[in-house]
Order: C-alpha cells, then sequence, then structure tokens
C-alpha cells in the first residue's frame, strides 16, 4: 500500500486570505469614487464634496479599507518581518497576532456599539492562544483554534466598523441597511428555521460533493478512512472514536459557524454589499467569486494538494460564493452566515468520515 502523504499541521489557510483580502481593498478602492455620487447635491455646490453626508461615505470607504488591511494586511506583514531571520517562533507569532488587536482602534473611531465586546473577545482569543501555545507548543491544535478563531474575529471586525458607519450614513438614508451583530449572526447556523431554506441545502449539497471529489483524486482514497484503518486521529495521536469526536466537538460547534462569521462579514457584509450598489449585482458576483475562489487557490497551493483536487476545491468554493451572494441578496448576512455554516459542518464531518484514518490534517476547508 502506498504512503499516504502527510501535511504539516502549519495554520496554513491565512496565507490565501492575506492576498484575497489585500485584493479586496483594491477592488473597494476603485468604487469608493461612486460614493460622492450618491449624495444628492444641495443648494450649495460646496456641500455636495464637503458636506457631511459625504464625509460619512467617504468614512464608510475608509474604514472599510483600513481596518481590512489591519486586520490582515498588517498581521501578514508583522509576521514577514518576525519571520525573516528563519526562525518563527512563539513569540513571534503572538507579537503578530497582537498586531491584529489594532483592529479595535477602528470600531471606536467608527462608533461600533460593539466596539467594548468585540474588543475583549479579541483580547480573550488573543490570551488564549498565547497559553495554548506555552503549554501545547506552536503549532498544536488548541493554539491553531484560537489563531483561526482570532483572525475570524477580526474579519468580522472589518464588517462591523464599516457597517456602523454604513448605517448612520446621512448619504445612504433609509436605505433597508442594518448592521448585525455577533451573537445574531452566530445563532444563525443553529436557526431550525434557516434549515427550509434551499439556497442551504445547495451550499451543502456542492460542499459534499466538493469534499467526496478531492477525496475520490487522493492517492488510494480507501487508505484514509478510519472504517479501513481501524484508527482514529487527531493530527498525529492516535486517538479512540469517542475522545475524537469530543475534542471535535467545540471545532464543530464553534469553529464553523466563526470560519462563517468573518468571512461572510468581509464578503458579503462589505465587499458583495459595496460592489453590488456600485456595479450591479450580477458584477459584483462575478468580482467576489474570483477573489474568494483566488483565496482558497492560494490555500491549496500552500498546502501542496494535487492539482486535480484544486480544481476540483476552487470550483466547488466558486459555486457556494454564488450561492452565498443569492442568499445574502434575498435574506441578508444572517441567511448568508446561516448557508456558510452549515456548508462547513457538513464538509467538515464528511472528511472526518474520509480522512481521520490517518495521522495527518484534512485535506479540505
Amino acid at each position: 500500500m502506498k504512503s499516504v502523504r502527510k501535511i504539516p499541521g502549519r495554520p496554513r489557510p491565512a496565507a490565501g486570505g492575506f492576498a484575497a483580502l489585500l485584493a479586496c481593498i483594491a477592488v473597494l478602492s476603485v468604487s469608493a469614487p461612486r460614493a460622492a455620487a450618491q449624495v444628492p447635491a444641495g443648494p450649495d455646490s460646496s456641500s455636495y464634496v464637503f458636506g457631511d453626508a459625504a464625509k460619512d461615505v467617504l468614512m464608510a470607504d475608509l474604514v472599510g479599507f483600513g481596518l481590512t488591511f489591519s486586520t490582515v494586511g498588517l498581521n501578514f506583514l508583522g509576521s514577514l518581518a518576525l519571520g525573516a531571520d528563519g526562525e518563527y517562533g512563539i513569540r513571534d507569532q503572538i507579537l503578530s497576532s497582537s498586531i491584529t488587536e489594532l483592529s479595535s482602534i477602528n470600531l471606536f473611531v467608527a462608533g461600533s456599539p460593539d466596539a467594548v465586546a468585540l474588543t475583549l473577545a479579541g483580547g480573550a482569543l488573543l490570551g488564549g492562544e498565547w497559553i495554548a501555545a506555552e503549554a501545547g507548543g506552536l503549532y498544536s491544535r488548541g493554539q491553531q483554534w484560537f489563531y483561526w478563531a482570532k483572525n475570524n474575529l477580526a474579519m468580522f471586525k472589518s464588517y462591523d466598523a464599516y457597517a456602523a458607519i454604513r448605517e448612520r450614513s446621512m448619504a445612504w438614508g433609509d436605505d433597508g441597511f442594518s448592521r448585525r451583530g455577533a451573537l445574531e449572526l452566530l445563532a444563525q447556523p443553529f436557526n431550525p428555521d434557516r434549515y427550509a431554506e434551499p439556497l442551504l441545502w445547495g451550499a451543502v449539497g456542492v460542499t459534499l460533493a466538493t469534499v467526496a471529489g478531492q477525496w475520490a483524486l487522493s492517492p488510494e482514497p480507501s487508505a484514509t478512512s478510519p472504517f479501513k484503518t481501524g484508527e482514529w486521529y487527531l493530527g498525529e495521536e492516535r486517538r479512540s472514536p469517542v475522545v475524537y469526536w469530543l475534542s471535535h466537538s467545540l471545532y464543530f460547534l464553534s469553529g464553523n459557524a466563526l470560519g462563517a462569521l468573518g468571512e461572510e462579514g468581509v464578503y458579503r457584509g462589505v465587499l458583495h454589499e459595496e460592489l453590488a450598489r456600485a456595479l450591479g449585482g450580477p458584477t459584483a458576483t462575478l468580482v467576489d467569486s474570483g477573489l474568494f475562489a483566488g483565496m482558497h487557490l492560494a490555500t491549496d497551493l500552500a498546502r501542496g494538494l494535487d492539482w486535480k483536487q484544486i480544481l476540483v476545491h476552487v470550483a466547488g468554493v466558486t459555486v457556494n460564493n454564488v450561492i452565498f451572494d443569492l442568499a445574502y441578496e434575498r435574506g441578508g448576512l444572517p441567511a448568508a452566515v446561516a448557508a456558510h455554516a452549515a456548508a462547513n459542518f457538513a464538509g467538515n464531518i464528511m472528511a472526518s468520515f474520509l480522512y481521520a484514518g490517518v495521522p495527518s490534517i484534512r485535506l479540505t476547508n
């Protein structure tokens, strides 16, 4: 039997997100000039450019750009600087992660009503990351969870700051936009009513097909199944099925929802919302689908996946991005988060049955 390729347990997914989110900044910058054009002209032409309404719109755009850059871009640049000497230890990573908390400053600038709560949550995750890293070592499962959760919360902060200004902006007037809180959105995947929505099940179906396709293209796929090997692994450690599923309960119940919270906040709550108003819904979907696929492409390349598996995965997330856009347009951010989280739930549970029989991390999203 051929050996199954092991993928190092390093938290790679963030690398693709850096490039995609920086690209979001560039795309949003292109759409920013449309803000002034939407401000009604007053009797005094100077108020068209320098009035409070125009300032509000500009501030909403700039906060969206600046916060996205500070939460992800500065973390990325900090990681490069700290790892320039070829070493990137626990203290280097914690310092880089601390830079991410600069995002909290813009929450207060934006006047977010949840600024204090989100700042405390980010600080708690940062503290948990430090404790887990010291106790379990760099790239331990616990440290990875805190690192991943903190970055997803940071992405949500981008949305929260943007939405706080957007909601009160004079320039948009009463356009039906409403800022959604983190707890409200995190509860959506656990709302039974959401599972009556066809788009949610469409996203689940696409994800299951994607995971199955990637698995079928892996070397001797049956060799990775715990039903074939008779063993269950958490990373490099062999565990009983009971311990495996208990240890995964936190991830399945919170990790998938947090991932949906962060990505949907940025891709739907900021990116699609802005581009749809500037360019129209179809063009916005075309652009954000490309960026969403690009993020996962970069992640897969960093993991060293086979090109066929990469094509299947990128195709799957592209289709799902279209579904999430439709969910957002019809039911707002709560519907998009619910569909995304449900897809994550299904995909990761299925991946556990397919890959947990070998000592390596899952090869799916």
